[in-house]
């Protein structure tokens, strides 16, 4: 059996979208945008929605359009893609590493308090694997300081914090469809949810080349649209979002009563919704354990091996107090999970993990090099 660590579903719903915007020959910015973008933003509970080019194009024009300066500090977690922190370098602000919760790996509060400096003008919580970052805390933080959030939900696409969605705490919040997401555009794309209108206003000129009229330019901009095609597959995935969050957690619940007494399963927190981007277990046996199922056909990934501070583009951002982050990078690998993931692979796959620990150490070690050789 071969299980891939993601999957994304396609069916007659999907390629019916391509056909409706193959047959309007209006391709950028049309009608399939704006009813994206409606449609997004009623089911997120803000006021506006901006469809974008992809989630590091959001959360780079979110920063832009909140001001950030030269020598402003944005306070981020190191454990996480480079696309949290990367934005923060292109506006001339300086990123502030920040350790995560050994629970949940989010950014830690406590963390926070002790970076914040008289330069600190934001914090950029992301909503890892899934599980949303203690927003309380941080938006308690975030007043008595004057500093603004801008939310990362490239992983947590109806994730909730007792009744209340992420993308709903921040002056922007910030979505991938990438792919593997939740849900998806079926290749790039991205999204930023505001109450604010001159931060949306601001972003959509920005994603245009900076105009409001086809040829009057009210400032420099970017081309970071979205298509058509994409805006009306990202429709089409919208629909589905609940029912598919629901499979990801009907399966998690599976993989944590088959795993839990093995390997250290992902936590969800009283209050919190986690809607399992990635299932994301730790173990120090990572690296034998990733083998191992290799050969049984079971693809797994690492994210994250390295984590930002550490990566050759931030090597002169001075970082402290990574012990966490950096401890946990050791550790965590994702197994398979996609909203169709069969119960016969969720089980092939918590029976081979089992099977991993449950083998002699010699045995192990004899599997794990014929599978390098092969």
């Amino acid at each position: 059996m071969n299980i891939p660590l993601s999957d994304i579903y396609v069916d007659a719903g999907a390629i019916d979208a391509v056909s409706r915007v193959l047959a309007s020959k209006r391709y950028i910015l049309g009608d399939e945008t704006a009813k994206f973008e409606s449609e997004f933003a009623q089911k997120l509970g803000t006021r506006y929605a901006v469809a974008v080019s992809s989630g590091t194009a959001a959360l780079f024009l979110s920063m832009l359009a909140s001001k950030l300066e030269k020598g402003d500090e944005v306070l981020v977690p190191s454990f996480s893609f480079i696309a949290s922190a990367s934005p923060i370098v292109d506006v001339g602000a300086e990123p502030v590493f920040c350790d995560v919760d050994p629970e949940t790996l989010t950014i830690d509060p406590r963390d926070i308090r002790e970076k914040i400096t008289r330069r600190t003008k934001a914090i950029i919580p992301v909503h890892l694997f899934g599980h949303p970052a203690n927003m309380d805390e941080i938006a308690e933080i975030a007043e008595a300081a004057s500093l603004q959030i801008i939310e990362d939900c490239a992983q947590a696409h109806g994730a909730m914090v007792r009744d209340r969605q992420v993308g709903n705490f921040g002056v922007a919040s910030c979505y991938s469809f990438y792919p593997s997401k939740n849900m998806t555009v079926y290749g790039d794309g991205g999204m930023v949810t505001t109450d604010d209108q001159e931060t949306a206003d601001k972003i959509r000129m920005l994603r245009n080349h900076g105009r409001v009229e086809k040829y009057v330019h009210q400032m420099l901009g970017y081309n970071f649209r979205l298509s058509e095609i994409a805006a009306a597959l990202g429709r089409y995935q919208l629909a589905k979002l609940d029912k598919f969050n629901g499979s990801r957690r009907e399966a998690a619940r599976y993989y944590d009563e088959e795993l839990g007494e093995t390997v250290v399963t992902p936590t969800e927190k009283p209050g919190f919704s986690h809607v399992y981007h990635m299932y994301v277990i730790r173990t120090p046996e990572r690296e034998g354990l990733k083998r191992f199922l290799s050969s049984r056909g079971i693809e797994t990934g690492v994210h994250y091996p390295v984590p930002i501070h550490l990566q050759p583009p931030f090597k002169n951002h001075v970082a402290k107090g990574l012990r966490v982050t950096e401890e946990q990078c050791e550790y965590v690998l994702s197994l398979p999970m996609f909203p169709s993931i069969t119960t016969d692979q969720l089980k092939y796959v918590a029976a081979q993990v089992r099977h991993y620990f449950e083998l002699p150490a010699q045995e192990i070690g004899a599997k794990a090099s014929a599978s390098a050789i092969h």
